[in-house]
Formats: structure tokens, sequence, C-alpha cells
């Protein structure tokens, strides 16, 4: 095997493993390597010069699959990572609560450090270029662009390619990411006190992957929403909200995330559960950020099955976070509430079932005889047929890539969605 970045190439580039964070964009001093989009695939992934590369090995040091996939460097504290504290809560300002997803907890987050002059600013995301369908990082030290890009985007995006011109800034912020792109900052912030020196919140949503840029041209399609028109594309607007799709001239497109006609269930499983996938995230025992100094996701529990404007569970990590979310709640920025770690567990079932059965996943797509160097440790019990529930993911997989089989796609999603009940 051969070293540094050539070693990268070969293990996660080459395996289509990458995840497209953009890391080692931003440490790689020889300027090696871009994070391009993949058109076919859907994804952003690393690209690199053979010719530029030192073989200096920074690219390894900073990425999060290199560190679980090779050096087998997994989750150590369980399934939720460790944590201090754990919260239900939402944002007592009723507007950012409905704007959100989830409760509005990371706005009011973001606002709150920004009145009180504790951060700079924070690096959001926006759509790049004359798309919708493809993302940007940006630094923002305005306010009003808390409120402009907030709800979620599921899309892969290169969020971490920003960290090169973080170093440059002069102040601290905040910095929002899945659980992969966070511990991958971890990473590099090892080895580049500057750049930790900038990061004032490591803030992670909980993750159960990544939907690839193909799900939404698809889920456009078999909604009748052309794609050429599509300004923006998020989830918001209360809970469990809505697909929003705004076009030109400030026409909206709002498809529910608890679609009424069955039909339209089995379009949102084939875009969204998850056959457009990011392969990478089959990959992923990190689902709650373990990295992060707070953790934010959906509260998919029965006490709050009724709430529409939403509510989030809170993973405090930090003696830092701690101090943030009590004072808000002091100062009436935040409702909090209590949740047990069972209830943290049981709210994201979903993680679970990938969680226990991580090592027959690594097995299957990593080969046996890399499975057997790592010591696992998938918490208890194993589900006999997870391994054929893994080859119907990765059949709808493969057979999503192929655009010329998207108008019969809906009848793999009723099979689908039929097995993976009853396995």
């Amino acid at each position: 095997m051969t070293m540094g970045g050539n070693s990268l190439t070969e293990e996660i580039i080459s395996k289509g493993l990458c995840n497209g964070c953009g890391t080692c964009y931003a440490v790689c001093p020889q300027n090696a390597i871009e994070i391009v989009p993949d058109e076919r695939l859907g994804i952003f992934t690393a690209v690199m010069n053979p010719a530029e590369c030192s073989d200096c090995g920074k690219c390894e040091q900073v990425c999060h699959s290199y560190d679980t996939l090779v050096r087998g460097n997994f989750l150590k504290d369980g399934l939720t990572g460790s944590y201090r504290q754990v919260f239900s809560g939402y944002s007592t300002d009723d507007r950012v609560r409905c704007a959100a997803s989830s409760g509005g907890v990371i706005t009011s987050l973001l606002h709150y450090l920004m009145e009180k002059k504790e951060i700079s600013g924070c690096i959001l995301v926006r759509p790049s270029g004359n798309t919708a369908l493809l993302h940007e990082p940006f630094i923002s030290m305005d306010n009003r662009d808390i409120n402009t890009y907030t709800g979620t985007r599921y899309f892969p995006i290169p969020v971490n390619r920003i960290l090169c011109e973080l170093k440059k800034r002069e102040g601290k912020f905040v910095i929002i990411g899945t659980p992969c792109q966070i511990h991958s900052v971890r990473l590099a912030e090892r080895n580049d006190p500057q750049l930790q020196s900038r990061i004032y919140l490591r803030i992670s949503v909980f993750c159960g992957g990544t939907p690839n840029i193909n799900a939404h041209r698809y889920y456009m399609q078999q909604h009748g929403i052309d794609e050429k028109q599509v300004r923006s594309i998020c989830r918001c607007q209360g809970w469990p909200g809505y697909n929003v799709f705004q076009c030109g001239g400030n026409n909206l497109f709002r498809i529910s995330k608890r679609p009424e006609k069955w039909i339209h269930r089995v379009y949102h499983t084939i875009a969204f559960f998850p056959l457009f996938l990011v392969k990478r995230c089959l990959l992923c025992n990190d689902r709650f950020g373990a990295s992060s100094d707070i953790s934010v996701g959906d509260a998919w529990l029965e006490r709050f099955s009724d709430d529409q404007k939403g509510t989030s569970l809170i993973i405090s990590r930090s003696e830092r976070a701690d101090d943030l979310l009590l004072r808000m709640k002091k100062e009436k920025f935040l409702e909090l509430g209590p949740v047990t770690g069972e209830e943290l567990i049981a709210s994201q079932k979903i993680f679970s079932e990938f969680y226990r059965n991580f090592q027959k996943t690594f097995s299957i797509m990593r080969g046996k005889e890399l499975a057997a160097r790592f010591h696992f440790d998938p918490g208890t019990g194993n589900d006999t047929f997870w391994g054929l529930k893994l080859y119907l993911l990765l059949t709808g997989w493969r057979l999503s890539r192929k655009e010329y089989v998207w108008r019969v796609l809906v009848i793999y999603g009723i099979i689908f969605r039929f097995l993976w009940r009853i396995l």
C-alpha cells in the first residue's frame, strides 16, 4: 500500500467511500485536492492530482472515512457517544420555531450567540450557482442570513471546504454539520491550533444518511415540479414539516413529510430512505454526532406526536454547551425539558438497527478479511435478516443510478416497503 494522498485515493476515493466533506481540500498544503460534483452519482467527491501530491499524509489525518474504515477507530461510547445532558426543547419565538424544521433550536442558538457578541459569525449553506441542487458553505457575519437559510437541506454539501477560509478570519465562529463532517473538523483541529481557536462551538444534526442530489431530481419529477424553475429546496415550516420547493416569482410547492396519498409515501421512501443514498452513509456508526459540542435532531417520540410546531432533542456534550443551553433557558430564548437516554435512542429507532448490525454491514461492503482486523462494538443483538435488508438497499441504490429506470422505480419502491417491514 502506498502512503500519503495515494493511500487515501486507493482506500477511500476509488472505492466510492468519500463523503465529500471537503476537509482534505482545506488542509492540503499543495492544493492537490479538489472537491467536485459527480453528476452520475449525485454526490461530491475528492479528486486528487498525483503530480501535486507530496505524500504528506495530512488528508488521511482528517478524513473521517479513513479514520473509521481503514484505521478502525470506531465509536467508543455506544450508539449515542458520551454526553453530559439530554433535553427536549424549542425556540420560545414562535416565528423561528414554526419556520424551522424541528423547533428552531439551532436558529435560536445562532441568534443568541450573535446578539450576545459571543461569536463573530457562523458557517451556513446556500444554493450554489444557477441550480438549487448544488450547495456551498459560506461564512456569515450577518444575523439576517440565519433566518434566510433556516431549515434543513438534505444534500451532500462540502461544508468543511470552508475551513481554509475560516482560519484567515478573526474572531470566533460556529460550524454546523453532519456527524461525519464534525468528526473531521475535530481531526483537523488536533494539528492546527489556529483553526481550533476560531471554532467556538460545533453543532451536529442527527443523521440517518444523506440523500444524494438525484434524490431531489427524482422526487421533483414524480411530483411534476420543473427542476429548472426551482431556486431553493429545504425542509421547514413546522413539524414534521414540508419539503418546500421555492420557484421563480416566489411560487412555492409544499409536499408534506407525512404524505396522505399512499403513492406519495412510496415516492418519499424511494427518494429519502435510502435508495438514492450516499453509499458511504451505510458504513457510518456515528448517527448522533458524538464529536460535537451540541447535537440536535427530531423528537420522534409518542409524547410529541401531536406537536405541529416542532420540538428537538438536544444533546449537550461539553461544559460550554451546558452553560449556553441553561443560560438560554433562564433568559427565555429556549424552552427545555428532560429526556432520558432510553428515550433518546428510542426516538431514532433506525439508528439502532444500523448500529447493532454494523459489523455485518462492514463485512459485506468492505470484506470479511478486513473486518476481521477490527474490534466492533455493535451493541446487543443481531438482525437475522440484515444481510437481506442490506442487499435490498444496495439493489435499490444501483437501480437509482440509472435515470432511464426512474419511470418504473415505483414498482421496486413498493416491493422495498413491503419486504423491509416483514424482514
